[in-house]
């Protein structure tokens, strides 16, 4: 399991309904998670880091979820703090 924390910066930086820039993505990246795409339920990953959004798709945990949903619909949103579950060879397909 690795540790997300979705920092103020990653609120202030972050773009709403943007899953290549929204906080979550930008705080599973610092977190050292090549993530190529968040969705309100899940996000992808593809080893190098490139634009291939549907290589290995995996859930969200729901404070994440609940989070992306609350940002995008310009909701009042804190600093969260989730895991994931990310082996780095570990690939998952749709």
């Amino acid at each position: 399991m690795i540790k997300i924390q979705v920092t103020e910066e990653h609120i202030r930086k972050g773009c709403r309904a943007d899953g290549g820039n929204c906080p979550v993505f930008l705080a599973m990246r610092d977190a050292g998670i090549p993530v190529t795409w968040m969705f309100s339920l899940d996000w992808t990953t593809h080893p190098d880091r490139s634009n291939a959004p549907f290589w290995g798709r995996r859930p969200l945990p729901t404070v994440a979820s609940n989070f992306v949903r609350d940002y995008d619909h310009n909701d009042p949103v804190s600093p969260i703090e989730f895991e994931v579950e990310y082996t780095p060879d570990e690939t998952v397909f749709l």
